[in-house]
């Protein structure tokens, strides 16, 4: 992640006392950008889809779930999430990939999941899969990436090594995290395996809290 401080030096006799006066960040028309999104967007606007190896750089949003993020890699001791996690963790993905985004969109991804509970008796397990990028800490010291006079940053092309970093993002989740039925079928099939992983996982361990343990499970399977 990198971060980004300016400061800025006033003699005693430039200081002046102004009122104070918040920032106004209204929602934006549909098909527009909030002034927070390009605020975000512009330091890495020259940088381009081709630039990047899973098409995501997580640097360009505002992310209030970054270490949960990051220990999200599909390991055993990774923590666990609920639903809401999910999509603002999803939500940051979509909004983080330069166009097209490989994956549904998160509107149409809740459609199809609303539509299923209403309609269907098993209980989906939601699996997001995703590689993406952020900016290495060290990229502007080695050289490999540069900020021009507009403060935007621009690939150094002389230097070979990317000045990204890859990541993992593994999601597993229920829509709901309370059942209420003696009997529950849990449905893990490609409609609901979601991501921009090239090589995504297709044997799964899960621990259902029913007494059995863990069981190995793998896609297309229901239990």
């Amino acid at each position: 992640m990198l971060l980004l401080l300016v400061f800025i030096s006033i003699s005693p006799a430039q200081k002046k006392t102004q009122p104070y006066q918040p920032k106004a960040f209204t929602m934006p028309a549909p098909g527009q950008q909030s002034s927070l999104k390009r605020l975000l967007r512009f330091p890495f606007a020259k940088i381009n889809r081709s630039d990047l190896k899973t098409g995501i750089l997580h640097d360009r949003v505002l992310s209030f779930n970054f270490v949960t993020l990051r220990k999200l890699d599909g390991r055993k001791n990774s923590p666990a999430i609920n639903f809401g996690d999910f999509k603002n963790l999803y939500f940051e993905m979509e909004n983080a990939a330069l166009p097209p985004f490989a994956s549904r969109p998160l509107p149409l991804l809740l459609q199809e999941i609303t539509a299923h509970l209403q309609t269907q008796k098993s209980m989906p397990l939601l699996i997001a899969d995703f590689e993406y990028e952020t900016v290495a800490e060290d990229a502007l010291a080695r050289g490999n990436l540069r900020e021009n006079q507009a403060g935007q940053f621009e690939i150094e092309p002389a230097v070979p090594e990317s000045p990204f970093v890859q990541h993992r993002l593994f999601m597993a989740v229920t829509p709901k995290t309370k059942i209420y039925h003696r009997q529950v079928e849990f449905q893990l099939s490609e409609d609901f395996h979601y991501g921009n992983s090239k090589n995504p996982l297709q044997n799964f361990e899960i621990d259902f809290a029913d007494g059995l343990g863990v069981r190995a499970l793998k896609i297309s399977n229901s239990l």
